[in-house]
């Protein structure tokens, strides 16, 4: 470090201390801001009953925290009899809407048209 500030340097830009310090600060706040707190599941305070459901209960965490990535393939058919397929991205999905009614079972899990290969 003392070779930094007499001025024999390298290639790189030299940050004094006090530069350093307060970008350390700014950092260290920022990554605070992102621990705080534990995401919620909604599956935790749930009885889910469907073995479909319980699987994806298990893996809601480890999603929502980006430490697994889940990719779903669904094949159904639509209300007027046609197929639809998709390929769906859990962790996203899981961001966008809520699963309460899925886990309960009162909603099915069905493709949408931004889903990855949707195919109608």
């Amino acid at each position: 470090r003392q070779f930094v500030e007499l001025g024999f340097r390298g290639i790189g830009h030299a940050v004094s201390r006090k530069d350093f310090q307060k970008r350390k600060y700014h950092t260290e706040l920022i990554l605070q801001s992102r621990r705080q707190g534990p995401i919620s599941s909604i599956s935790d305070s749930l009885t889910v009953i469907e073995p479909f459901a319980q699987a994806l209960a298990s893996r809601e965490e480890a999603n929502r925290t980006t430490r697994l990535l889940t990719i779903i393939f669904i094949r159904d058919r639509n209300n007027i009899g046609h197929e639809i397929s998709a390929y769906i991205d859990y962790a996203y999905r899981l961001k966008l809407e809520d699963f309460t009614q899925f886990f309960i079972g009162q909603n099915k899990l069905v493709p949408l048209t931004t889903d990855l290969s949707f195919y109608n």
